[in-house]
C-alpha cells in the first residue's frame, strides 16, 4: 500500500470519527439537517451520454 493510499485510508476514518462525534452530540430527539437552506440534491437531472 502507498502512502498516498495510506493518507486517504486515514482521513477517511478520521472523517467517519468526527462525523459520528457530531451525531452523537445531538439531542436524542433533534432532527439532523442539511447546513444550507435548500438542496438540489434531488433535482431532476438532464441524461447524460455514455462516453466511447
Amino acid at each position: 500500500m502507498s502512502v498516498r493510499e495510506t493518507d486517504a485510508r486515514t482521513a477517511r476514518v478520521d472523517g467517519v470519527e468526527r462525523l459520528l462525534e457530531s451525531y452523537r452530540a445531538l439531542p436524542v430527539a433533534s432532527a439532523v439537517r442539511f447546513a444550507k437552506p435548500t438542496s438540489n440534491l434531488f433535482r431532476p437531472r438532464a441524461k447524460a451520454d455514455a462516453l466511447p
